[in-house]
């Protein structure tokens, strides 16, 4: 089985995040009843404090620490990403060709901290939901107890495929997001890449891998 990342790993398009981002603040601001740029201001505050506490800070985190539920958080970025994807992305010739080839000897699973429906939305969007009609995707309302970085949320797609973990493997973006908490959850292994430009070279490893 092979778990990819969605968001910086399927695509490359600073465009769609630069105006997705933005709605999220305006919308946190809203709710918190204060400006934009409080927001963050409060946020750049928590940035500061992680790193001295010696962690890599992530966004959700930065969001959480304002007084966002995680529960809370999820519902505001499924109404302010809603529909996105479709006007940003189009079909990755690329991509499906090579995904396409992976789909007949891997089970492929997406795996993002974005929600369950808008990973959805991107993948269909760069076309390989059709090519991979079975393939599940996994966000960060899928599991309650369980998100991107915690292993737990690993875990649970393995549960939830039912496959063995020495059999998995992650790829992503970002390694102590996408590869280093597989790996605490048992994968065997797996793959830290810049962009989709780099799939096609990871994607020929894995099917090599399998002869």
């Amino acid at each position: 089985m092979a778990v990819f990342d969605i968001d910086y790993t399927l695509y490359d398009n600073p465009d769609y995040n630069k105006v997705g981002d933005q709605r999220e603040i305006e919308a946190v601001a809203e709710i918190l009843g204060i400006s934009t740029a409080e927001v963050q201001a409060r946020q750049a505050i928590t940035r500061e404090e992680i790193v001295r506490a010696g962690r890599i800070p992530m966004k959700t985190e930065t969001i959480l620490a304002l007084g966002i539920t995680q529960g809370h958080f999820n519902e505001l970025r499924v109404k302010v990403w809603n529909g996105l994807p479709r006007r940003y992305f189009c079909k990755d010739s690329v991509l499906c060709d090579v995904f396409e080839k992976l789909g007949q000897r891997y089970t492929v699973v997406f795996g993002t901290n974005s929600p369950q429906v808008i990973g959805e939305q991107i993948v269909r969007a760069v076309g390989l939901k059709t090519l991979l009609p079975r393939a599940v995707v996994f966000g960060a309302d899928s599991f309650p107890d369980a998100v991107k970085p915690a292993p737990q949320f690993f875990r649970r797609i393995l549960d939830h495929v039912m496959v063995n973990a020495y059999q998995a493997v992650g790829i992503g973006d970002r390694a102590h997001v996408d590869v280093l908490p597989a790996i605490a959850a048992g994968f065997s292994g797996g793959f830290e890449v810049s962009g989709p430009s780099e799939l096609p070279e990871v994607i020929t490893q894995l099917l090599h891998a399998v002869r």
